[in-house]
């Protein structure tokens, strides 16, 4: 994308495992006694019943997406990263170097970028992240489902 006259590259460092589960966790944490450990250790290997929970939650219901970090190498200008930070508060960047920065952001960041931000290449770039590390929301934001 070109952000502030300048393209940003991504490239993805780390990210929570097992995002979605951690998702449906959270979901499930809404009406039940147990605790978010215990749901998300019941949830390991309930491939099925994860995407049930996150392909059912609304995306503006954001709490139960905060719960995780997605973290990247971004090559870009400091006006770049301020105008970023500035539009999206919840986006935290360090510089390393001159034009290398460290990005992190939670999955409802990625969620609320996409869905305000209709094109550009930091938003196909968002939605790459997604596919890789959390199928369910990134077919939600690319097909409706």
């Amino acid at each position: 994308m070109r952000f502030g006259g300048v393209e940003l590259k991504l490239s993805l460092v780390a990210y929570t495992k097992d995002i979605e589960r951690m998702i449906a966790a959270a979901i499930l944490t809404t009406c039940t006694n147990r605790t978010a450990a215990q749901l998300y250790d019941k949830l390991e290997g309930e491939t099925e019943r994860v995407e049930r929970l996150v392909s059912g939650i609304p995306l503006t219901h954001g709490s139960v997406l905060e719960h995780n970090r997605i973290v990247w190498l971004a090559e870009a200008t400091s006006q770049e990263i301020l105008e970023l930070i500035l539009k999206y508060r919840f986006f935290e960047a360090t510089q390393l170097r001159e034009g290398l920065w460290l990005l992190s952001a939670n999955l409802r960041t990625i969620v609320e970028y996409i869905e305000n931000e209709k094109q550009g290449r930091l938003r196909q770039q968002l939605l790459d992240t997604l596919e890789k590390i959390a199928p369910i929301l990134w077919r939600r934001l690319t097909h409706g489902n």
